[in-house]
């Protein structure tokens, strides 16, 4: 009996564009990437480019904490560069507040997501590279009901 198989990477055809190694990074890029963007619908995102985000969202906030909690959070791209997406289903459609803390652990943002909203964007441009805390809290009873640690580069 014989077993036969192939294996495919990724590839682009790109006007330009290159890949290198060192023992600690890989830096892959193209250019001319028309159209890329992300997009949010039911729960799930939808990137678009070669080039995906690195998706690594790490929550602080043990699940289970709060029984209560049925919040559905959906954060990307983690490591962030310029735009933080957040998006948050609540079955229960509460009035919540996103604190956005940093390392020293000094509020640097802070919105209001009514009921009717479920995508808001944090402009993470003009901000440090570091580590950060996304809170995200019922004002009404004042707990804590999820955190998530972003990584902002440059």
């Amino acid at each position: 009996m014989s077993v036969g198989a192939q294996t495919l990477s990724p590839s682009v055809i790109s006007p330009a564009g290159d890949i290198d190694h060192t023992d600690d990074i890989s830096l892959e890029w193209t250019i001319g990437e028309l159209a890329v963007a992300t997009n949010y619908a039911d729960g799930r995102m939808l990137t678009e480019g070669f080039h995906q985000p690195l998706l690594n969202v790490e929550r602080i906030i043990p699940p289970g904490k709060d029984e209560h909690n049925d919040l559905v959070v959906t954060i990307a791209p983690n490591p962030v560069k310029y735009t933080l997406g957040v998006e948050i289903i609540d079955p229960q459609k509460r009035i919540l507040e996103l604190q956005l803390i940093d390392a020293q652990g000094r509020l640097v943002e802070h919105t209001k997501m009514d009921a009717n909203t479920q995508n808001l964007e944090f402009d993470m441009s003009n901000y440090a590279a570091g580590f950060y805390v996304l809170r995200i809290i019922d004002p009404a009873s004042q707990s804590l009901l999820d955190a998530f640690k972003v990584a902002k580069i440059n």
